[in-house]
């Protein structure tokens, strides 16, 4: 694989321009698509108060998923890639990091003990810390809103509308 190139979920996807802004645009060898990489990485390195970590390997990406039995949604699997873990502007993203309250694997597994008809593909996002609420995201990318006492709530088809609501 060249120097320019990550491969996330079996997928190598080509960095093609890096912006003045950061935002990295990239192309997906095998499908096309441009859109998931250039959009997340976009949304996220422009929010108010932005910090991250540093990004995770494939290697543990993968251990992530293989201890939660499921897939990332591409979006995600790029975003934990390319940052690890993110926070900005009064919220904090699950993601591949040391942190117990911020890795992904963690709040996941503590979460579905508090909310066990949460479908199995699904693993947090975020925590809100308020009154129960967990958001999270499914394999398919579509992201949900959990509270105690009420039926999960499909809030976005992704992440990245997600982080266009909140930020």
């Amino acid at each position: 694989m060249a120097p320019n190139q990550r491969r996330v979920n079996g997928i190598a996807w080509l960095r093609v321009v890096q912006t003045s802004a950061g935002i990295l645009e990239c192309s997906c060898k095998s499908t096309g698509s441009n859109v998931v990489m250039s959009d997340i990485v976009a949304k996220l390195s422009g929010l108010n108060a932005f910090r991250c970590g540093t990004g995770a390997s494939d290697k543990q990406t993968k251990e992530a998923e293989q201890a939660l039995s499921l897939r990332f949604a591409e979006e995600y699997a790029q975003y934990i890639v390319t940052y690890g873990y993110v926070s900005f502007f009064g919220h904090e993203l699950t993601g591949v990091c040391k942190f117990p309250r911020l890795n992904v694997v963690d709040v996941t597994v503590s979460q579905r003990k508090v909310n066990p008809a949460v479908p199995s593909d699904w693993y947090v996002v975020e925590e809100a810390n308020i009154d129960g609420i967990v958001v999270w995201q499914s394999s398919a990318g579509e992201i949900w809103k959990t509270a105690p006492g009420f039926r999960p709530n499909k809030l976005c088809d992704s992440l990245c509308e997600y982080l266009g609501r909140v930020s």
